[in-house]
């Protein structure tokens, strides 16, 4: 590659110096560069885990997260940091926070992405040309957006750049290992889009052979292509140890997208502004990538007619990024990983346009047709009074150069429209101010007494979701990808706790004492004063009648009994049976009361309420307050109110009753949390009830009472299984039991295949119970019982991964004597 001059460091100090601006007035601000959406509950907090879980077991492949979501396979967190080389490098630097590590690590990739796509192209064209296609890179939708909200959407795209270089190296000496390790970057670093990725390298790959072979030879682009993919198995295979696991994860614990797409939005070609252009979510570019498409395909260079072709194909023909995302649903951030080729293809438009090689009548010409099939096809786009400026613009641009013969007139508009559409871009995420921050992170220390329970936290609930304060701190919570579809569903159908966020796969903390008291959750992190739960100090409260996360018992359900219910005594049969899958007797006998009282509206405001038959519909204007009372006086009892929800057109709708929390998301959004009914566990006949602002239509409206005494005394009927807190850490749980009478044991760790279960060193087969856990038959007696986990394809994966090591060791060796040879 060239040398860089002094007016290329110019040229990249200024980039560098502007985006470094940028974060300093944010800060500036009062903020912090990270976002409020997802950013703040998972990026870091989940790279802080997996830190704070090697330096407790100095295990770089660990397979269990006991810590959260009740205990999880590790790969569920494969998407946010597990084994990513700058999560793992970040074990290196303990004194640092891992909150500064993620913010640092991701100013410091976006700056190497500049610098190295500036050698890339400066190598190609000219520093001029290197300089606007390096300020067009950064400017673009997704590298600033995603560098402070959804990191792992571009903190591959070094590594990609970098194996597109290695492309031009292998074609010029025959190196493979750097580009090897740069594919293994990419998977590692971000699994999901290393599927773009390595689509884009073999792309690239194509047209390099095809620049330098003049005479296409069938069988020997054949034989060439099949020696490249070879070489980019390597990486792959490599990389077994996270893909397998992986892999496993996302066929059992990927929920559906509320996503229904037909054949003939899959295979009519449109192109489509919203998944391409203006958006941090796509490519990002200005309209400058369309007309630099037509101009590639235009020219007489018939290779990069290939390369243009190709990815014109690819952002017209939905199936595309369909298949990219995995099959989920059509969306424009799969196609970031193609922004490097797209700066290609627009740095040699610019180029040829400043060098008069161009025909630039017949360019603007087709160009303007162009525009009037996407405008036609785009009316209901958010931008397209934008796109409409944008385009006319360049066009205009176009016909000044040639008349002033001046690149600064197609240079300078061009900046400015992308500097504008970074800006808007930017400003639609919302980051998050320092005292949140401080107050969010503000730690406590619990002291455990001599089993392990879990902790609750009802402060910023959905930003501390995945906020494991310590190794002791064991948690019901977990925001990932993906996550145990059987424990989703325990929560969300069987126990139907409260949804918090507008998505159905975030586990938010309930304030449900019945789901809190299930789970063995003895401390709760409150800001407010919570039933069944005892005030501490610094806001900590604790409950001590919570089930043992381990206990056995005699009382034993059928699953066709339990099936046979209906929720609420659904959960009341949970808590005081094991339900397991054999033919038994009908034992179940309900605790629940059905309230048949009237109830009194005391007041209402900010909102319309009329019924119809039993059809209650409300319209609240802005945050609509209702106050109402049963006519029973409660002590000592829970409600429990149950309704349906049967609007949810336009926006999110939310109802809060007293302290606890439900949203319907609005049907159009594809991660639409199906929260049609709203259940709520509260402890006081007065019912303070909030609407935000929207129509609701609501029925079938239920009130159940239960007495609390019953649920404390239910511990009374469990032989709990005390946990080892000092020998339990990593992937083994060690504990002891001393079992009463014959009968079941229960350990309330979602059902998973990968457990081995040893009762007194004697391995045992378990099962699923109470449609969620994992139990077995236990005798009467004392017994030591250990369980350990193995991620599902670890182990294979390991061997492959070694085969992959070795394959790339002999590589590097060959190639090495290769050259000592020629030399």
């Amino acid at each position: 590659m060239k040398k860089l001059k002094k007016n290329d460091l110019i040229n990249i100090g200024i980039i560098i110096t502007l985006f470094i601006i940028y974060i300093l007035i944010i800060y500036k601000l009062g903020y912090i560069y990270g976002s409020e959406v997802d950013w703040i509950s998972q990026h870091f907090r989940i790279p802080e885990y997996l830190r704070n879980l090697f330096y407790d077991t100095f295990n770089l492949f660990p397979n269990f997260a006991f810590n959260l979501g009740a205990g999880q396979n590790i790969y569920y967190l494969s998407y946010h940091g597990l084994f990513n080389p700058i999560v793992i490098l970040s074990y290196l630097f303990p004194f640092i926070k891992m909150v500064d590590y993620i913010i640092l690590i991701n100013i410091i990739l976006i700056i190497l992405s500049v610098f190295m796509i500036y050698k890339w192209i400066n190598d190609k064209f000219n520093s001029r040309i290197a300089f606007i296609s390096s300020f067009l890179f950064i400017l673009s939708g997704p590298i600033i957006f995603h560098s402070h909200r959804h990191i792992m959407f571009t903190d591959y795209m070094l590594f990609l750049i970098l194996a597109l270089i290695m492309v031009d190296k292998y074609f010029k000496n025959g190196d493979k290992k750097w580009l090897i390790f740069n594919v293994l970057m990419i998977i590692l670093t971000s699994y999901f889009y290393s599927v773009g990725a390595i689509i884009v390298i073999c792309i690239y790959a194509l047209y390099k052979y095809l620049t330098l072979n003049k005479i296409i030879y069938p069988k020997a682009i054949f034989k060439e292509g099949i020696k490249f993919v070879l070489i980019i198995g390597i990486p792959i295979l490599i990389s077994s140890i996270l893909l397998l696991p992986t892999i496993y994860t996302l066929i059992t614990g990927r929920s559906d997208t509320n996503v229904n797409i037909n054949i003939l939005q899959l295979i009519v070609p449109v192109f489509n502004i919203n998944s391409t252009l203006y958006q941090s979510y796509s490519i990002g570019l200005s309209s400058i990538l369309i007309i630099s498409l037509i101009e590639n395909i235009l020219s007489g260079n018939r290779n990069l007619k290939i390369l243009s072709i190709i990815i014109s194909i690819i952002l017209i023909f939905p199936i595309f990024n369909f298949l990219l995302n995995g099959t989920m649903y059509i969306d424009g951030k799969s196609l970031i990983p193609f922004l490097p080729l797209c700066i290609y293809l627009i740095a040699n438009t610019l180029n040829n346009i400043i060098n008069n090689k161009i025909n630039l009548n017949k360019l603007i010409i087709i160009s303007l047709i162009t525009f009037f099939i996407i405008l036609l096809t785009n009316l209901n786009f958010k931008y397209i009074t934008f796109f409409i400026i944008d385009y006319m613009t360049i066009l205009g641009s176009f016909l000044l150069y040639r008349r002033k013969n001046n690149h600064l007139l197609i240079f300078i508009p061009m900046i400015i429209i992308n500097f504008i559409l970074c800006i808007i871009i930017n400003n639609t995420d919302n980051f998050v101010e320092k005292e949140k921050y401080n107050q969010i992170n503000n730690n406590v220390t619990i002291k455990y007494d001599n089993n392990l329970y879990r902790t609750g936290n009802l402060f910023n609930i959905l930003e501390n979701v995945n906020n494991i304060q310590s190794n002791n701190y064991y948690s019901t919570t977990i925001y990932s990808s993906t996550s145990n579809m059987y424990y989703t569903k325990f929560i969300r159908d069987i126990f139907q706790n409260e949804i918090y966020n507008k998505d159905y796969h975030t586990l938010t903390q309930s304030n449900n004492i019945l789901f809190n008291t299930y789970m063995g959750t003895k401390y709760l992190l409150s800001p407010y004063n919570v039933y069944g739960y005892e005030k501490k100090d610094n806001n900590i409260y604790i409950n001590n009648n919570v089930f043992s996360i381990g206990y056995a018992t005699n009382k034993i359900m059928s699953k066709e009994e339990f099936d046979s219910l209906t929720y609420p005594y659904t959960v009341d049969a949970l808590l005081n049976y094991i339900v397991v899958d054999q033919k038994l007797d009908n034992v179940y006998k309900s605790n629940i009361l059905k309230y048949d009282k009237d109830i009194n509206l005391i007041s209402y405001s900010d909102l319309t309420l009329n019924k119809d038959n039993d059809m209650y519909i409300i319209d609240s204007q802005k945050n609509g307050k209702m106050n109402i009372k049963l006519n029973e006086e409660i002590k000592n009892k829970i409600i429990i109110i149950s309704f349906n929800m049967n609007y949810n057109d336009r926006i999110d709708t939310t109802i809060k009753i007293n302290d606890t929390i439900n949203t319907l998301s609005y049907k159009g959004w594809k991660y639409h949390n199906k929260n049609y009914t709203f259940n709520y566990v509260v402890y006081d006949n007065n019912l303070n009830i909030e609407f935000s602002k929207g129509h609701y239509e609501i029925n079938d409206l239920n009130i159940y009472t239960i007495d609390y005494d019953t649920i404390k005394n239910i511990t009374t009927t469990h032989d709990d299984y005390i946990i080892d807190s000092q020998k339990t850490n990593g992937d083994n749980i060690y504990g002891n039991i001393n079992v009463s009478e014959d009968g079941y044991f229960i350990i309330n760790i979602p059902y998973d295949k990968g457990f081995n279960f040893y009762i007194d060193n004697k391995k045992i087969d378990y099962e699923l119970v109470n449609e969620a856990f994992m139990g077995f038959k236990i005798d009467k007696g004392m017994h030591e019982i250990k369980i350990n986990y193995i991620a599902p394809f670890s182990k294979i994966s390991k061997l492959f991964s070694i085969i992959g090591v070795i394959i790339y060791l002999v590589i590097i060796i060959f190639d090495r004597r290769k050259k000592n040879e020629k030399n």
